[in-house]
C-alpha cells in the first residue's frame, strides 16, 4: 500500500511539471 501510494503521488508531480511546462 506505501509503495503504491508513493507512485500515486510521483505520477501526480510528474503530472504538475507537465502542466507547468505547458503554461510557460
Amino acid at each position: 500500500m506505501i509503495f503504491v501510494h508513493g507512485c500515486f503521488w510521483h505520477l501526480r508531480d510528474d503530472l504538475k511539471k507537465l502542466q507547468i511546462g505547458n503554461f510557460e
